[in-house]
C-alpha cells in the first residue's frame, strides 16, 4: 500500500516540473525567439500581398492601354472582341441572345471559334489588300473542318453571326455588323446548294451585303431574328433609300453605288448588276468568262425548276378532279335524301 508521503511528493515533483517548464516558456529569450518568427511570418505575407498588388496594378494599366490604343486607332480585332463577348458570358439569362441557342457548350465554343478565326483573317487580310472574305473562309475550313462536313453545324453558325450582327446594330457598329451578315448570306447560301435547292452559289446577293445601306442592312437581320430588338432600329432607316453596287470596278458613280431599282442586270447570267449601259459595255472583257460559267448553271436551274413546276401543276389537276367527284357525290346523295319540304 502507497503510503500518503510518497504520493505527497510525488505530486510535488510533477508541480516542480509544471513551473519549471512554465518559466522556461516565459523566459526572456523564448519570448523573443516566438516575436522573430512571427515577426518573419507577418513580413514575407506583406511582401507577398505588395506583389500582387503590383502584379494586379500592372495588368490592369495594360488593360487600359489596350483599350486606349483600340479606340485611337479604330482597331477592328478589338470590335470582334466585344461581338463575341456576349458569346462567352453565357449564364446572363437577362440577355436577348437574338435567336442564337447552341445545344450544348460544345457547339457554343464551335460557334464562337469559328467567327472569331473568320473575323481575324479576314481583318488582317484586307490590312494587306488581300481579298479577306475568301481567305477568311479558307481560314475556317482548315480549322474547323469538322462544321464543313456537317451542314448541320452551319445552321448555328448563322444564328451566331445573326446574334453578334444584331448586337453590333444595336450599339451603332453598321461596319461590323456587315462583315456578320455577308458571311451568314454566303453560309445560307452553301446550305441551299447543298441541299440541292440551286446550283451554284448567288455572290451578287452575297457581296451586296459586303457595303449594304443601313436600311438593306437592318432589315436583313430584322427578317431572321425572333425577337423585335431591331423594330425601333427599323423604324429609323426605313425610310433611306435602298442602294446596290455597279459590278464594274471603273463605275464613276462614288462607292460603285447606286439605287437599288436603277440597276440592270445581265440578262444571260442574272448576277451581274450595272449601273447604265455604259457601265456594262465597259465591262463586258472582264465578264464574259464569269458570264458564261453562270449562264450555263443557270440553264440548268432553270430546268430544275420546269419539272418542279410541271409537277405541281399535275398535282393540282388531280386534286381539282377529287374535289370535283366528291361534290357531284354528294350533290347526289342530298337528292336522294330531300324531304321537299318535310
Amino acid at each position: 500500500m502507497v503510503s500518503r508521503k510518497k504520493t505527497a511528493n510525488s505530486k510535488g515533483r510533477k508541480a516542480a516540473k509544471q513551473g519549471k517548464k512554465t518559466q522556461e516558456a516565459n523566459s526572456p529569450q523564448k519570448q523573443r525567439l516566438k516575436v522573430s518568427k512571427n515577426v518573419q511570418d507577418e513580413d514575407d505575407f506583406l511582401n507577398e500581398a505588395i506583389m500582387i498588388a503590383a502584379t494586379e496594378k500592372q495588368a490592369l494599366e495594360e488593360a487600359a492601354a489596350a483599350e486606349e490604343r483600340r479606340q485611337d486607332s479604330g482597331d477592328t480585332q478589338g470590335r470582334h472582341q466585344n461581338g463575341n463577348t456576349a458569346l462567352r458570358e453565357g449564364n446572363d439569362d437577362d440577355r436577348c441572345w437574338h435567336g442564337f441557342k447552341p445545344s450544348s457548350h460544345r457547339q457554343h465554343v464551335l460557334c464562337y471559334e469559328f467567327v472569331k478565326t473568320f473575323g481575324t483573317v479576314h481583318d488582317e487580310a484586307m490590312a494587306r489588300n488581300e481579298d479577306g472574305f475568301v481567305l477568311g473562309i479558307k481560314a475556317t475550313e482548315e480549322k474547323h473542318p469538322e462544321a464543313w462536313k456537317n451542314m448541320a453545324c452551319i445552321k448555328p453558325i448563322i444564328s451566331c453571326c445573326l446574334c453578334i450582327g444584331t448586337k453590333l446594330i444595336c450599339e451603332g457598329e453598321y461596319n461590323g455588323s456587315r462583315l456578320y451578315a455577308t458571311l451568314a448570306r454566303y453560309l445560307e447560301e452553301v446550305i441551299a446548294v447543298e441541299n440541292s435547292i440551286q446550283n451554284d452559289i448567288y455572290w451578287t446577293k452575297v457581296f451586296q451585303l459586303y457595303g449594304a445601306d443601313e436600311h438593306t442592312l437592318v432589315k436583313y437581320f430584322r427578317r431572321r431574328i425572333p425577337c423585335n430588338c431591331l423594330n425601333e432600329r427599323y423604324n429609323e432607316v426605313k425610310h433611306l433609300t435602298k442602294l446596290g453596287i455597279c459590278y464594274n470596278p471603273d463605275c464613276p458613280l462614288p462607292d460603285r453605288k447606286s439605287e437599288r431599282c436603277k440597276l440592270r442586270h445581265c440578262t444571260k447570267c442574272c448576277q451581274a448588276n450595272y449601273c447604265s449601259i455604259e457601265c456594262q459595255r465597259a465591262d463586258w472583257k472582264s465578264h464574259k468568262k464569269t458570264c458564261v460559267d453562270w449562264s450555263s448553271k443557270n440553264k440548268t436551274d432553270a430546268d430544275v425548276l420546269e419539272v418542279a413546276d410541271t409537277q405541281c401543276h399535275e398535282k393540282i389537276t388531280d386534286i381539282a378532279a377529287m374535289s370535283k367527284a366528291l361534290a357531284q357525290e354528294w350533290s347526289e346523295k342530298a337528292e336522294k335524301h330531300c324531304t321537299h319540304g318535310w
